[in-house]
């Protein structure tokens, strides 16, 4: 399983909400859109596309599907134009989110880890223990890395049906270290909390 994830940092007052629904809508793939509303970064609100897709040849498609559609890229541009900043990374799925509460996802939390070079293996191993000793039948967190970008980061990534749960998943997450086992193996981590306005299936 493979994401593409674009984040959008919108200038001040320039959040595009229906431009972000309707790119999504105009592919063929599914996936959801997000906003950080409490995006701790200069400029406007903070907005993330992320597409599932089953192997790097859907995503190929995808993307000739889109380089083939002189609308889509129109739309693009003009999202594209009202932000600071655009960044997309494809991630390959290392471990999956299992939604086994049966919620319905309102909040997404992602933390980026930047290993120290050569250290990204020994982060995915602490972190595959991690969500290996979470109670049975709780929810688990998916652990991915980049395709392109920098190979030293992970993601992890958990979805909540309240910032209620967010705040208790921070606490657990402070309280229990060894999430994220031994500090010497990481650079820095940053910590993304956006609010789902959009679904596709």
């Amino acid at each position: 399983m493979f994401r593409r994830i674009t984040n959008r940092n919108f200038k001040p007052g320039e959040l595009d909400r229906d431009g972000l629904i309707q790119e999504l809508n105009n592919s063929a793939a599914g996936g959801v859109v997000a906003v950080s509303i409490n995006a701790p970064i200069p400029g406007g609100l903070m907005a993330i596309t992320s597409m599932p897709f089953n192997d790097l040849d859907a995503v190929e498609r995808d993307e000739d599907s889109f380089l083939a559609d002189a609308d889509r890229i129109t739309q693009r541009r003009a999202l594209d134009s009202k932000c600071l900043s655009v960044r997309t990374i494809v991630w390959k799925t290392i471990e999956p989110f299992e939604n086994n509460t049966g919620i319905t996802p309102k909040y997404v939390m992602r933390t980026t880890i930047k290993a120290k070079p050569g250290k990204a293996q020994e982060i995915i191993s602490n972190l595959k223990e991690g969500r290996n000793s979470l109670a049975e039948g709780s929810n688990r967190f998916s652990i991915s890395t980049p395709i392109n970008g920098n190979p030293e980061f992970v993601r992890v990534t958990g979805l909540m049906e309240s910032l209620s749960v967010v705040g208790e998943t921070v606490d657990r997450i402070t309280a229990n270290e060894n999430l994220y086992r031994s500090s010497e193996l990481i650079q820095e981590r940053f910590r993304g909390v956006s609010r789902i306005i959009h679904r596709k299936v």
